[in-house]
């Protein structure tokens, strides 16, 4: 699937809730596709509007710019360009932690996620139109974090309106590592399992340019997930839609 993208020099764009979302989930699979092609790949960052780092919450502005540098820098290195669209992450807007197991919101809650639902989706529309030609990824929200179901619930609102798109859900990091993938998706859409095998240094050097995140905790568990258990290789898992 990969390589027919490839020839074709498809271009590929990636929705990334976060400024650290499509390197997590993606960032091998990114830098193998480098390797082997010219093809131009975007990715759309959307909560960019940050107050969060290892050392819990602070002053927006000067944590979203350092996140963004973090993004900047990891994306100079392969060659893919990135856009800031700069919606409000779930504390910044409204949200409160209410599952501090968890340490994040989990739960849209209409009166505060309404607005930015709408919002994205409009964007998405308008990049739809521009890029109908493109193969997307899409967050799976397997993790239930409100900012990547926010994101899935606004891509889709579009699907039906868009059905020529080509696609694929990936798997969220580190996520993944406690949640399935949704058995959701699975019953509504036609989808397939493909893993591509990635070079494991290369993904541990991508995840560690975000310093400014908790990576001693959520490098160990993305390893984990992403490493084979009887060959010790490396793949990232995506979904593809079979249209």
């Amino acid at each position: 699937m990969i390589d027919q993208i490839l020839n074709q020099k498809t271009e590929i764009i990636i929705f990334s809730p976060h400024l650290d979302d499509a390197v997590f989930a993606l960032g091998g699979l990114l830098a193998e596709i480098r390797k082997k092609s010219d093809a131009p790949i975007t990715v759309y960052d959307f909560f960019t509007i940050s107050n969060f780092t290892k050392h819990g919450f602070g002053d927006v502005a000067e944590i979203s710019n350092i996140r963004k540098s973090e993004e900047k820098s990891v994306f100079l290195e392969l060659g893919i360009n990135c856009e800031f669209l700069d919606y409000p992450e779930s504390v910044v807007r409204g949200h409160e932690v209410v599952k501090p197991e968890l340490g994040y919101p989990d739960k849209i809650i209409d009166e505060i996620d309404r607005l930015a639902i709408r919002n994205i989706t409009e964007k998405l529309r308008e990049i739809f139109s521009r890029h109908d030609n493109a193969f997307y990824f899409f967050p799976s929200g397997n993790g239930n974090h409100v900012d990547h179901l926010c994101l899935l619930a606004a891509v889709e609102d579009l699907l039906e309106e868009h059905r020529n798109l080509r696609w694929a859900f990936y798997e969220d990091m580190p996520y993944s590592a406690r949640a399935s993938f949704p058995e959701k998706l699975r019953e509504k859409y036609p989808l397939r399992e493909w893993r591509m095998e990635i070079d494991m240094g290369t993904k541990i050097r991508l995840v560690k340019f975000y310093d400014s995140q908790p990576i001693d905790e959520w490098l160990p568990e993305i390893v984990e997930y992403i490493k084979d258990k009887k060959s010790g290789k490396a793949y990232e898992k995506i979904w593809v839609h079979e249209r």
